[in-house]
């Protein structure tokens, strides 16, 4: 123990409480963006202040992290606003900290506390990192460790030094204006902050895949609202009520509620079936599907779409159906699943909540128009034509004109 530690007759510290309990907020690639870096930390904090429900008083932007002041918020509404900003993109990771007065003293009691907490729930090694960021601090870092370290031992006999595989590392950090003390770090799903990067408007089908692709758009900070084509009397409101639940699941990933867009359909896909060699019914489908979300997204000041393709995974796929019905639309298509197999699709959309709600039993309508033998070749041109012989113009103005937008 440091000599400068006052003792008692328990050779016990002193105890300090903290300035503040607070959670320290690590930022993602937002410490990367160089001449953009204010105005993305702005918005990061404008969106954990909307996903947290916190006060804006309460957070600030100090030593390069945002700190959230706790205040008198009890366990259950702490551990709550943990799981929301677990939510959060542009968070790197977030950890429950003391913040208490530049002093030895101070700094050993927090440290003291820590272990004890930790110890609690069933730590029985720890290892100590301290970070000396004020040179006028009296103590050295290597001297910290040790002499803190053996204070923790004589306290908390329980606790054994492990440098390599500690079940408990706590950091300290001494600054200018306070010492800085916490453990445990939980991870946050990084990526950049939404509203960011632009708006997209996602294809939202009610599979596994489509929502799984607006999820990663929404990480790459862009602000994904949805389009859904559905088909009554093929499709029923369950099929509406599986999308709306999806929609609903995404939304606890973002600041704001997004709208879902419906369009019916049916008729359209009535057409493609009498008119259309089979084999081009799905590529023909999802060629209209297109140019009616470029339509949207061109009138809502969209800039993309987004769509749940991964290469391979069905006929319609390949990439030269995917360019056959890309060429429907001038708009960008972003494709965040390009490259994933089904296993990492499925796994995460366990992870972000939406795997359960879209295996339910209710189809959407390009299941219930697929082909018995797909094509898996499209030359764009020939598609074009044979879709240009259909007369599908009006169809996608009258299914434009029935559209609506819903919140969710």
């Amino acid at each position: 123990m440091s000599s400068t530690t006052p003792q008692n007759e328990s050779d016990t510290a002193a105890e300090v409480h903290p300035l503040r309990e607070m959670l320290l907020i690590a930022f993602d690639e937002v410490a990367l963006k160089r001449g953009q870096r204010a105005r993305f930390i702005e918005r990061l904090r404008e969106n954990i202040i909307a996903q947290a429900g916190c006060s804006p008083k309460r957070l600030a932007l100090r030593h390069g992290r945002l700190e959230l002041d706790l205040g008198d918020l009890g366990e259950p509404e702490s551990t709550e606003v943990v799981r929301s900003l677990s939510r959060v993109f542009g968070i790197k990771w977030i950890a429950a900290a003391e913040a208490v007065p530049v002093s030895l003293e101070a700094l050993e009691s927090a440290v003291v506390r820590c272990a004890r907490a930790a110890v609690a729930g069933g730590a029985r090694s720890f290892k100590l990192e301290h970070s000396r960021k004020n040179k006028a601090f009296p103590v050295r870092s290597q001297d910290l460790n040790r002499d803190v370290g053996a204070l923790v031992l004589s306290e908390i006999p329980e606790l054994r030094v492990d440098v390599h595989n500690p079940d408990l590392l706590i950091i300290s950090e001494v600054r200018r204006d306070q010492v800085t003390v916490f453990a445990e770090k939980q991870p946050g799903p990084e990526g950049l902050p939404i509203g960011t990067t632009g708006a997209a408007l996602a294809l939202l089908s009610g599979g596994i895949d489509s929502p799984v692709a607006a999820w990663y758009a929404m990480k790459r900070g862009l602000q994904v609202e949805y389009i859904h084509f559905h088909s009554p009397p093929y499709t029923g409101l369950k099929a509406q009520e599986k999308v709306r639940d999806l929609v609903h699941a995404l939304n606890r990933w973002a600041p704001d509620s997004a709208r879902l867009f419906l369009v019916p359909f049916a008729r359209i896909q009535e057409v493609i079936a009498e008119r259309a060699p089979s084999g081009y019914w799905t590529v023909l489908q999802r060629r209209v599907m297109q140019r009616i979300a470029g339509t949207v997204a061109e009138q809502n000041g969209f800039d993309a779409l987004v769509g749940g393709d991964s290469i391979g995974q069905v006929a319609s796929q390949t990439l030269s159906n995917m360019a056959a019905i890309d060429a429907a639309t001038p708009h960008l298509v972003l494709r965040p699943l390009l490259g994933f197999d089904k296993v990492a699709i499925v796994n995460l959309a366990r992870r972000i909540g939406t795997y359960d709600i879209s295996i339910r039993p209710f189809e959407d309508c390009c299941v219930l128009f697929a082909p018995r033998n797909p094509a898996i070749t499209s030359d764009p041109a020939a598609v074009n034509e044979l879709e240009k012989d259909l007369g599908l113009e009006s169809l996608i103005e009258t299914a434009l004109r029935e559209s609506e937008w819903i919140e969710v």
